[in-house]
């Protein structure tokens, strides 16, 4: 829907007029030059209460979705942009999910309906909202796949197929999707009141990449549609527990909800409150929690869009399996549906210092958005922002008698009063607090029926901006020309909306490993301070081991283990929206290790159990490693220390077997997931490998043992000024360059090196430590190799040394360079077709350092 700059500017006053009892026409009235604003907002805003209905639903008197649990006859569309006849699975081949194992580890097992009490999928519609860019593919054939439509608009068409559950890549929008009346009031009556859930990526409105620091977009909390931590696609994890989820519902619950337009509001509940999170004790966080409600979360429970989270993965991360068995569980036992809360404005006012302001058209300027379950009000510096909230409206599906909750969801923004004025009537007042980080402040209120699962959250929220702090995020791209120009000459700015610094932690560890003996009692000390002075707070994840008392982690490895690893995680909360997760692995081992000082020991990726590393004069040997399927190449048994800001560290491996994965790495953390690069013998290849995402991308690549098979290698890797680059040697004096690249590291990580190996092959390497002159770095601007290793004609070479003092010398003949070759002063133009050899020499006045040989391959256009 594309609305003018005009008539987007006064969607906070509509709002207000709308939900705070002056009515459509008095609306209309005030705002009249905006009157196709008002029309818009007149098809989108809830029904009056006196309207004939027989379902429960503030958008809605009957249902307007197909039920296909009462109809599964086709439904045929033939639109222009939309065609296809469409219907559920036939009766004989209708399954429903169950929790079992497989293997011996916990699995969802597809079992046939038959007369089973539970609802399986098979009445359950699925739509792509982009063309199938994004697409959910399980459970298979248990769903009616409703096709690929490029307009989440066309909402007619939702509510004829009965869609329950979209996906879309949606570029840049993830703010955008959530921040303005009319965005909010069409989600709620569309999708989140009509059974569809409505999932997006979060893009870059939220990224947690910062090491100091959490940051993002969002000025509220909302609970009426699903975003995803990452890009394209990382949303369909959570369609798919979701639908899981209302599978394993009883039949009359799910029919139920779906009738009253309830079901996607019972799913988001449960994403959220089976989240598997636990307080320092380990007993479950309550639902209304700050742990369970968040802008954007991360659809699988190992981050698979790490590199939207790379500073923080183990805050985004949690137990997948323990998430889907939770929610699973929880919609098994739904006897009765949740109730449905709804929250409306009965009152604002703002106090200043010497004034109250009550006027409406000034309260308005302060409402960004009020929908029945999303309300953003902004303020001022100085002021007390003061509400009144009824949660009257709520309701129960089945008449139950409700009960009503109003809390801060972050504990420590103590400037937050609440006060109950009458069942479910709140007075939620908030003053400006110069001492809080910058930042959303959120007010949850829920409503209770009696049984274990709540109703949805509604979210009131709280933001003191900057100034010219823009709060409309919609993208430019929908505005005329003249828009533009209006828009910017108002001097609005896309700022960050949380500039939280995260709880600072330090365990006392090289790394985040302990090496541990069987039956031995391991303690640590949770350090944890907030730069900004807040008290920091422990949480957990369910069902792991150990205890913590008065900031001190105790756990007691079993007598009878054996080479087995633990992995054990904390999230350090500010309670203002500041987090740090970490994770400490305890790797239990009968024999202890022989390291190198001042050096750490971990492991990285799913290695079942823990190697033996031992170290005696510059030679270490790693034993025989078993690993998971799915260990990546720079994952194993690494041998680390800390590195800041720049390094040059050399190794040598000796003629080994072409199955022993062995090479020096660097990467920005060790959860696994983040950036990282290496250059050694991975998988039988001399290989450099850069890794700044969820796809590795591998530089060079030599078979192994074409040319080195009887000659010890050295490896060598630098790092300065966001540039990689990867050589190997086998030849005293002279370096060949594998790879070369641009990769953001923090400037504190770790390096060292990294051991894949195999069941059977001990790994051996000779630790060189730092390199005493640099080598020069070759780079082809804008100019990449083909598949076949290939360069097009002509190529432009530069070269650059972190040596000033380096004159570098080169020949393209294949000589060796001396003080009489060519002084590189301008890229090179290397022309072909066939193999050019580049030789460069850094020399330090008339002395010569060691040669850099590079060869490319160049072909015609």
């Amino acid at each position: 829907m594309k609305v003018s700059l005009e008539n987007r500017l006064p969607w906070a006053f509509l709002a207000y007029g709308l939900f705070a009892g002056m009515g459509m026409a008095a609306v209309q009235e005030t705002q009249a030059p905006n009157t196709r604003t008002a029309q818009i907002l007149a098809k989108l805003v809830p029904l009056p209460a006196n309207v004939p209905r027989s379902i429960m639903n503030p958008y809605y008197a009957h249902p307007a979705w197909k039920l296909w649990a009462v109809d599964p006859d086709p439904v045929a569309i033939d639109k222009p942009h939309f065609k296809g006849l469409f219907q559920p699975q036939p009766a004989g081949g209708r399954k429903y999910p169950i929790w079992g194992l497989k293997g011996g580890v916990g699995a969802v097992i597809m079992q046939p309906l038959r007369q089973s009490p539970w609802s399986g999928s098979w009445d359950d519609a699925y739509m792509s909202l982009d063309n199938h860019h994004t697409r959910l593919r399980q459970p298979k054939s248990q769903f009616i796949d409703a096709g690929k439509m490029p307009l989440f608009s066309d909402v007619e068409t939702l509510l004829q197929l009965g869609v329950n559950f979209t996906s879309q890549s949606y570029a840049d929008r993830g703010r955008a999707i959530v921040d303005d009346v009319i965005n909010n009031l069409n989600m709620e009556r569309h999708f989140f009141f009509a059974n569809c859930i409505r999932a997006t990526p979060a893009h870059n409105s939220y990224r947690d990449e910062k090491p100091d620091q959490a940051s993002d977009l969002y000025d509220g909390l909302f609970a009426h549609c699903y975003q995803s931590v990452g890009q394209s696609g990382s949303e369909m994890h959570a369609l798919y527990k979701m639908m899981l989820a209302g599978a394993s519902m009883p039949r009359s619950t799910k029919n139920l909800l779906k009738r009253h337009g309830a079901y996607a509001i019972a799913l988001l509940t449960i994403f959220k409150a089976a989240l598997p999170y636990a307080d320092a004790q380990g007993r479950p966080l309550p639902f209304a929690h700050e742990l369970r409600h968040r802008p954007a979360y991360s659809s699988h429970g190992t981050p698979e869009h790490v590199h939207y989270c790379p500073a923080n993965a183990h805050y985004h991360g949690y137990d997948d399996q323990g998430h889907l068995a939770g929610m699973m569980a929880m919609a098994r036992e739904l006897s009765a549906a949740p109730p449905v809360a709804i929250a409306k404005l009965r009152g604002f006012r703002i106090l200043q210092a010497d004034a109250v302001i009550t006027n409406p058209a000034e309260l308005a300027q302060r409402i960004k958005c009020h929908t029945l379950t999303n309300t953003r009000i902004w303020g001022e510096k100085g002021e007390t922002l003061d509400i009144l909230v009824d949660l009257n409206g709520s309701y129960d599906l089945q008449q139950r008698p409700l009960t009503f909750r109003c809390q801060a969801l972050y504990p420590n923004q103590s400037n937050i009063s609440i006060k109950q004025e009458a069942t479910g009537l709140f007075r939620i007042s908030v003053t400006y607090d110069p001492n809080l980080p910058k930042g959303r402040l959120p007010v949850i209120c829920t409503a209770y029926n009696g049984l274990s699962l709540p109703s949805n959250p509604t979210f009131i929220n709280f933001y003191w901006p900057d100034a010219n702090e823009q709060y409309d995020y919609f993208p430019a791209g929908t505005l005329s020309e003249d828009g533009k120009r209006k828009l910017k000459a108002l001097g609005l700015k896309r700022l960050p909306v949380n500039v939280n610094l995260r709880p600072v932690v330090d365990f006392g560890l090289i790394g985040d490993a302990v090496r541990c003996r069987p039956g031995e009692t391991i303690s640590i000390d949770l350090k944890a301070t907030d730069p900004e002075g807040f008290p920091v707070t422990v949480y957990r994840r369910a069902g792991q081991m150990g205890t913590i008392d008065q900031g001190r982690f105790t756990v007691q490895i079993p007598a009878t283990d054996r080479d087995k690893i633990y992995r054990v995680h904390f999230i350090f909360s500010d309670g203002t929206g500041g987090y740090t997760g970490k994770q400490v692995k305890l790797l239990v081992s009968k024999e202890p290790a022989s390291l190198p000082k001042p050096w750490g020991l971990t492991t990285l990726g799913p290695l079942p159990r823990v190697v033996q590393v031992d170290y005696d004069n510059d030679t270490v040997t790693f034993g025989p490693q078993a690993l998971d399927r799915q260990a990546e190449s720079m994952q194993g048994t690494f041998l680390l220390q800390p590195v800041a800001e720049t390094m040059d560290l050399m190794c040598r491996i000796p003629p080994t077997s072409a199955r022993t994965n062995i090479g020096l790495m660097i990467t920005n953390t060790l959860d696994g997931y983040s950036r990282r690069a290496g250059i050694g013998l991975f998988q039988g290849k001399i290989a450099g490998i850069i890794k700044t995402g969820e796809q590795a991308r591998t530089s060079q690549t030599t078979p192994w043992p074409a040319r080195h098979a009887d000659k010890s290698v050295i490896y060598r890797l630098t790092w300065r000024n966001a540039q990689i680059a990867g050589y190997i040697s086998t030849d005293p004096g002279i370096w060949e360059q594998v790879m070369v690249g641009d990769i953001k590291l923090y400037r504190e990580c770790y390096a060292g090196l990294i051991y894949r190996g195999d069941p059977w092959t001990s790994g051996i390497c000779h630790w060189l430590g730092a390199a005493s002159a640099p080598l020069p770095v070759v780079t082809t601007p804008g100019q990449e190799p083909d598949a076949q290793a290939r360069y097009v004609s002509p190529l432009v070479v530069s070269l650059s040394i972190a040596g000033q003092d380096m004159t570098l010398r080169y020949t393209l003949d294949g000589s060796q360079p001396t003080g009489q070759s060519p002084v590189y002063q301008e890229p090179l133009k290397l022309r072909g077709p066939g193999q050019q050899e580049l030789r460069v020499t850094p020399f330090r006045g008339d002395t010569a350092q060691e040669t850099l040989v590079t060869r490319f391959h160049l072909k015609r256009r």
